[in-house]
């Protein structure tokens, strides 16, 4: 008889969301992850990995959860379509409650398992009674795209406001400094020829309407005339500052009131002196994102106790004002560490001070930072091999903060918890612009009210801007739209009956427009590369073979050759482009998994949920769909072996029982 299967106590599972996984491998063999190296050393990982249709956050996540099929759980997309709805209408699909599938979390409750949900897309509201959910609506702490529970409405926004910059010159969304001589201020010692700016912020793609707020920033010159301090306070006391900057100083956490139209809320934020000119003329003040310190937390009680004095959770923070040019790569890097940071303290807290069996966390890191520059570090898309080292550089600093991350959350459990690290997808460099309801507009299946059309419905002149969406440009006339390009990788016919302004006719009719639709996509050849961008085009009957079926799916599914697109979404899975990759990752390691293994099975993501169950001995959530990586275990008849041991023993027991039944005498 072969080993006993080992019983994992708890699980830790690290989601990564869009790392390369091949990159990531080899950055780890060659020394530089270290904790992702031991993880693979002293578990499995496997060579290939296979996500679902769309390659995007909500569908893979919510299988990895769950152990089904988009077409199963029902989060189709970044977004979903309510059938009955107009067909230009979708929602956000980070709602939990769009869910038709049960999460591992849930199931393992109803045995007495607690469970830990820390940052996890499409987890929010929370679905457990006890335990504790850490944000979820989005893919950053205090990005909501679901609706806050205080506002109640569906929009992509900051609890109290993104990041902003402040300067004399003239940025992108920028807020000006005005310079004025310093007057009124007490507490601190001023000079003649002193200076001042009043910073009224400004706040940016906010979910709650805000008050108004305005600091006040005075100049210093620590000797003679040179400026080469700044002094930040909401009141001009000095007593009442919150910074005291040089140049390229970050000012420590600071926390401040902000008055919302639903009350008082605590935010908090840090500031960097980016720039002062010894004569004031050239200033650059960065602050970060302003989070909310509470409402993002089940029970409402926890978000006090991840309040940290230096680090921040700030999703997206530095991306954006990088691309606009207002903080440079080494700032990047640091407010990224910031975010990694803050998100280790908060999780040792939690795992260490806090009953838990079950714990699951998402990081959003390398998609964030792919979405920023892909393109630079692809040597098939950079500009030169200079600059394809600079970002290659920054991609390997990234890596290596999520690397300490990972590994502080290791150090939380010990020889009995198992440790999954996966990803829902990669990621590519972003290549040639395909914009698919183009395709259906020049194929006669979309109609454009102010633009004119032949008897067979193509357009009679040349639409301005071949690869722009024609949707974003002009109205569509649905009362001669056969099919609409809806959201990346489905395509609606517009039936009657069923869609609100439908035209084609179930049945024979219907089946013809699919045709057409199917038809104009893989005839559609790319005028510029020669390429047809189309790779995959089929009916929702069909698109059952990628787990995409039912009343959530597009009437056809689509995706797009690696040579087209944006870093990820509208191509397959197994979709390769330069250095770039979609496949996730998949690596295991704990208490019954082999050692060293590089699996040579495919791996599912849904094949994630029913290994945990069985390594662990949890009930499978009864709309799990994938299968236990048998490969990856150390005995894999193990729980059969037991089995047949307690068989025979219960046997033994009976012919015993028996045999004693059988006696004629008494005691």
């Amino acid at each position: 008889m072969g080993q006993r299967l080992k019983k994992a106590k708890k699980l830790i599972l690290i989601g990564l969301d869009a790392p390369i996984a091949k990159r990531v491998y080899a950055y780890a063999q060659a020394g530089e992850l270290p904790a992702i190296q031991g993880l693979i050393e002293q578990g499995v990982r496997a060579r290939h990995c296979l996500g679902f249709y769309p390659t995007s956050t909500p569908p893979n996540w919510t299988t990895i959860a769950t152990g089904c099929s988009p077409g199963t759980h029902g989060i189709t997309g970044f977004n979903v379509h309510v059938p009955g709805e107009d067909l230009s209408k979708t929602t956000p699909a980070f709602d939990s409650r769009l869910c038709r599938a049960e999460y591992l979390w849930t199931t393992a409750e109803r045995v007495g398992k607690v469970s830990i949900v820390f940052n996890y897309p499409c987890s929010w509201p929370p679905t457990l009674e006890k335990g504790i959910v850490v944000f979820g609506a989005g893919t950053g702490v205090n990005w909501w795209v679901t609706a806050h529970p205080d506002d109640g409405i569906d929009r992509p926004g900051y609890t109290l406001a993104n990041s902003q910059l402040f300067a004399t010159e003239v940025y992108p969304l920028a807020n000006s400094i005005e310079l004025k001589p310093a007057t009124g201020w007490s507490n601190v010692s001023i000079a003649e020829g002193d200076l001042e700016a009043d910073l009224d912020l400004v706040f940016r793609q906010a979910v709650f309407s805000i008050e108004d707020k305005q600091w006040h920033m005075l100049l210093r010159a620590s000797a003679g005339r040179d400026f080469d301090r700044v002094i930040l306070s909401e009141s001009k006391d000095g007593d009442d500052a919150f910074a005291d900057l040089r140049v390229g100083e970050w000012s420590p956490v600071v926390f401040q009131q902000f008055e919302t139209a639903t009350g008082s809320r605590e935010g908090a934020f840090r500031c960097k002196l980016l720039e002062l000119s010894s004569d004031g003329r050239q200033i650059r003040l960065y602050v970060t994102v302003i989070d909310a310190t509470e409402g993002y937390t089940y029970p409402q009680s926890v978000a006090v106790e991840l309040k940290s004095a230096e680090a921040l959770p700030s999703a997206r923070d530095g991306y954006y004002p990088f691309l606009f040019g207002w903080i440079d790569l080494h700032t990047l890097r640091e407010t990224i560490e910031f975010q990694h940071v803050w998100f280790a303290e908060a999780v040792e807290h939690l795992l260490t001070t806090k009953e838990w069996d079950i714990f699951f966390t998402q990081v959003h890191a390398p998609d964030w930072m792919y979405h920023t520059f892909s393109t630079k570090l692809e040597p098939a898309t950079a500009s030169d091999d200079h600059e394809v080292a600079e970002y290659q550089a920054i991609e390997l600093a990234v890596y290596q903060s999520l690397d300490r991350l990972i590994g502080r959350m290791l150090a939380c459990g010990d020889e009995n918890t198992l440790v999954v690290l996966t990803s829902d997808h990669g990621a590519k460099a972003t290549t040639r612009d395909v914009q698919v309801g183009n395709i259906l507009v020049q194929a006669g299946l979309t109609t454009l009210k102010d633009v004119p059309t032949g008897p067979d419905g193509r357009p009679t002149v040349e639409i301005k801007g071949a690869f722009k969406s024609p949707y974003a440009q002009h109205e569509i006339d649905w009362t001669r739209t056969v099919a609409y390009a809806q959201r990346p990788g489905h395509i609606y016919i517009n039936v009657k009956g069923r869609d609100p302004r439908g035209i084609v006719e179930p049945g024979v009719e219907y089946e013809s427009a699919c045709d057409r639709v199917l038809a104009a996509l893989y005839d559609y050849t790319d005028p510029e590369a020669n390429l047809k961008p189309v790779s995959l085009a089929l009916k929702r009957r069909d698109a059952r073979i990628r787990g995409l079926y039912g009343e959530g799916v597009g009437d056809i599914v689509y995706a797009v050759h690696p040579e087209f697109g944006h870093e990820h979404g509208h191509q397959l899975t197994t979709s390769d482009f330069g250095i770039g990759s979609l496949e996730p990752m998949f690596v295991m390691k704990g208490p019954g998994v082999k050692h060293g293994v590089v699996l040579e099975r495919t791996v599912s993501l849904a094949d994630i949920v029913p290994t945990v169950c069985h390594l662990m001995e949890l009930p499978v959530p009864p709309t799990t769909e994938g299968a236990i990586i048998y490969q990856a275990l150390e005995n894999p008849n193990g729980q059969l072996e037991e089995l047949q041991t307690v068989r025979r023993n219960y046997a033994r027991l009976e012919r015993a029982f028996q045999s004693g039944q059988a006696e004629t005498h008494t005691y």
